[in-house]
């Protein structure tokens, strides 16, 4: 039998139209819930009124909330961070509330350092990153290091460990 016999052999075989079948179905639901979410608002950034902020820290199962200063240069840099990971991780939702303007939120929180990146569950507060203590200090904060403290703090998908899930379950032969 040559090889190319055996590779002919190996398309017909029926477990590879169901192992094809399952994935189509496994993109198809990922296209969907993209689309649902970019429906909700997911992908970017948005400014929150505090009349709006439990509904919207409620709603989604994940919710990243910054509270900034118009005028801090910190709360800037926080935001040109924040907006690419926005983009990148649609599974959560990303807003931002001006401090100044959401007193009730900020003393009931005892938010006492700006920046401050609050993550919520369900409307419960998870974990709050108050300055750039959490994301390696200094004066500073880069994507990569404010991305992998909100990974530690289960706000955001870490892409490789996902990848890692899916590699395990097609090596087990767990439909996808």
């Amino acid at each position: 039998m040559s090889e190319s016999d055996s590779f002919d052999d190996f398309l017909a075989d029926d477990d590879f139209g169901g192992f094809e079948a399952a994935r189509r179905a496994e993109i198809h639901k990922k296209i969907q819930e993209d689309m649902r979410r970019v429906e909700e608002g997911r992908g970017e950034i948005h400014t929150i009124v505090e009349k709006a902020f439990i509904k919207t820290v409620s709603d989604p199962e994940r919710c990243l909330c910054h509270f900034f200063h118009p005028e801090f240069a910190k709360c800037k840099m926080m935001d040109d961070v924040l907006a690419p990971l926005a983009r990148k991780h649609p599974e959560t939702k990303f807003i931002r509330i001006d401090a100044v303007k959401a007193p009730f939120f900020v003393t009931k929180l005892s938010l006492r350092v700006l920046p401050a990146v609050v993550f919520f569950v369900h409307g419960t507060v998870k974990h709050k990153f108050l300055g750039f203590e959490d994301m390696g200090g200094g004066d500073a904060v880069s994507m990569e290091a404010a991305e992998a403290a909100f990974v530690l703090a289960g706000a955001i998908d870490d892409e490789k460990i996902e990848q890692m899930k899916m590699d395990e379950r097609s090596d087990s032969g767990e439909p996808w």
